[in-house]
């Protein structure tokens, strides 16, 4: 078991700490002190982008090729077997709200992507609506200031502290997650 996880820790683990600093890296002027970083993000050129979303797609072949997510799906699917429909697209969005709101949005897609149509498969519906599931909930990350790049932008200068966040975040997460679990279905059944 520990043989089979290095590698697909290694898949996860490497290409994130690429995608986190590899544009300072890159754009970085040797002169320039650490403390002068500007969070604007104009650093990060058209190269810059396209790396990032060449190593998104690396990640997400990783996963798929190292066997990650079959063994997410498997640990995943029993828990998940017999419920409603709602209650599958419902789940999957909680996975993924939770992960998003620790982990960069992207990565939370590269990630529960695959899981979300491996799941599909192995429980027999329709892929597309855990697909969108996840879309939405990896877009909003409204709990904590880690959630997204603009919540960490103005949780200092706003003076915020985290637990405003989690005052204001969670219950648009739960207003979130109502309505993609009543929509979605309507959209694009199971």
């Amino acid at each position: 078991m520990k043989m089979r996880l290095l590698p697909i820790l290694v898949s996860l683990v490497l290409p994130t700490m690429a995608l986190g600093a590899g544009p300072i890296y890159w754009d970085w002027p040797a002169d320039r002190s650490f403390d002068e970083l500007e969070l604007s993000g104009a650093a990060i050129d058209e190269a810059g982008h396209l790396a990032a979303g060449l190593a998104f797609l690396l990640v997400g072949a990783g996963l798929q090729s190292s066997g990650a997510v079959e063994m997410l799906v498997g640990w995943v699917a029993p828990w998940l077997q017999g419920l409603p429909n709602w209650a599958l697209i419902l789940a999957v969005y909680l996975i993924a709200g939770v992960l998003t709101e620790l982990v960069s949005n992207n990565a939370v897609a590269v990630i529960m992507t695959p899981v979300a149509t491996g799941l599909a498969q192995t429980m027999g519906v329709d892929a597309r609506p855990l697909v969108v599931a996840v879309m939405f909930a990896a877009s909003a990350a409204f709990a904590t200031p880690i959630g997204y790049q603009t919540n960490t932008l103005v949780y200092g200068p706003g003076g915020y502290r985290f637990s405003d966040f989690l005052r204001v975040g969670v219950p648009l997460n739960i207003l979130m997650a109502i309505t993609v679990t009543c929509i979605v279905p309507l959209i694009w059944p199971l």
